[in-house]
């Protein structure tokens, strides 16, 4: 939850919903103060206000994540392409050279990410936004052509679960826009959905192998505790090992996950998700 003594400086209402922008006081911690970004009732990202950590990346996005163990994976250059755009924060793990591509199905996204945080202005990368449904725009033959390195899926984390987003046939597009040994991630905090069984039956249906991470960042952030989940799939096995070697687990039979159906265009159960969260989800 946002932090209670953050003043909310800017409120933006669209189709999409509430977007409110919010400013926490000076600490000694932060000194210029942290600034969030909240839609709805979630805190999709933070930035740290003053110079010299403004570029951090943090909440699920932070240095333990595991966002930062597949950009460890990856040697640069690197094309990146991410639906979802939030604050932008994927841009502070970019350098010189890498090409990051953002899919945004909100039109007045990019202008918030822009005028309130910095990242997109701070990343080394060349950055591109594109409006629009994230795989309506992957699939769309305008889309940039070079195959990605990394294609991270980050749309889960509202009240409002994007299932297109995790049918077959989702992810043989978002294969068919990988190098041969690309890493697809996931991005899958939610507070009402745990969608590892079902990311992992689409996964298994197609013959993908991957892994999970699950941690609490309440050691490392605590003014700002979330659970962070992440889920990735690869056609390489060694990048799989080298996440498990990480301290993810592979799916398989020992990761403790429940059958279910797999999802496609023409079959999704958003029951299954919700009872498994309940049923599952430990107390923080």
């Amino acid at each position: 939850s946002p932090a209670p003594t953050a003043s909310a400086h800017r409120i933006h209402r669209n189709y999409y919903g509430i977007t409110r922008i919010a400013d926490t006081p000076p600490s000694a911690d932060a000194p210029a103060g942290i600034r969030m970004l909240i839609h709805s009732s979630t805190l999709h990202g933070i930035q740290y206000l003053d110079e010299p950590r403004r570029r951090l990346p943090t909440l699920y996005y932070d240095p333990a994540s595991g966002l930062s163990d597949v950009f460890d994976l990856l040697p640069p250059p690197r094309q990146v392409s991410v639906v979802g755009l939030g604050a932008g924060t994927v841009g502070a793990y970019t350098r010189k050279g890498d090409r990051l591509v953002y899919y945004e199905i909100d039109p007045d996204m990019e202008g918030i990410a822009r005028r309130e945080f910095t990242y997109l202005r701070d990343t080394p990368a060349d950055v591109r936004v594109i409006v629009g449904d994230g795989r309506l725009s992957l699939k769309n033959p305008g889309a940039p052509p070079l195959p990605n390195d990394l294609i991270f899926i980050d749309a889960f984390s509202g009240d409002g679960i994007p299932t297109h987003l995790l049918t077959q046939e989702a992810f043989r597009l978002y294969f068919s826009r990988l190098k041969e040994m690309g890493i697809l991630l996931f991005h899958l905090s939610n507070r009402h959905y745990d969608l590892r069984p079902v990311i992992k039956a689409t996964a298994d249906s197609l013959g993908i192998g991957g892994a999970v991470k699950v941690r609490s960042t309440g050691r490392s952030n605590a003014r700002f505790p979330v659970r962070t989940v992440y889920a990735a799939f690869s056609r390489d096995a060694d990048a799989i090992h080298s996440l498990a070697a990480k301290g993810w687990m592979p799916f398989g039979d020992q990761d403790g996950l429940p059958r279910c159906r797999a999802w496609s265009d023409d079959y999704i159960n958003i029951l299954t998700p919700l009872i498994e969260n309940h049923r599952n989800r430990p107390v923080e």
